[in-house]
């Protein structure tokens, strides 16, 4: 049992890894996001702050990171990601209800169980361990990056 969490875990983790690659967008996304949302911004300097949105327009952010104000020239700016708690939660639910489903599947064919009784204990657990896979989704929010761009291109 305790591998299958560690498989659910690595899954999740990967994937909103995966995810966050393949995301990027204009910087109209980085001027639509809310003031205090947690930001993540890779520089041409190769520094990467992490902090809150202070404020954004056409030409800078400003961000909170560690208790001080930083502006941060859109030129300078090669990647931003925000936090996806919900997207990650989603993602966990999905592979929780995969993880169940198999899990389900495995125990009723290895108990010679009777094919309605397969098909219950597939539900039973999905139903089961897809919100732990929703919990451990919503615990390790991934990032998505919402704009690539600045001096240097994409990392």
């Amino acid at each position: 049992m305790v591998r299958m969490w560690v498989v659910l875990l690595v899954a999740q983790v990967a994937f909103n890894a995966f995810a966050a690659q393949r995301d990027s967008g204009s910087w109209a996304k980085v001027e639509q996001l809310r003031v205090g949302q947690s930001l993540r911004v890779q520089c041409s300097d190769q520094r990467t702050w992490k902090g809150r949105l202070v404020g954004v327009s056409s030409d800078a952010l400003i961000l909170n990171a560690d208790g001080t104000e930083r502006k941060i020239a859109r030129s300078d700016v090669i990647r931003a990601d925000v936090k996806s708690r919900v997207r990650s939660t989603l993602i966990g639910l999905g592979i929780g209800a995969a993880a169940g489903a198999g899990v389900g599947y495995a125990v009723g064919r290895g108990s010679n169980l009777k094919s309605s009784e397969v098909t219950t204990a597939v539900g039973l657990l999905t139903l089961v361990i897809a919100p732990v896979g929703a919990v451990i989704g919503a615990l390790s929010p991934g990032w998505k990056t919402v704009y690539r761009g600045g001096a240097s291109g994409s990392p």
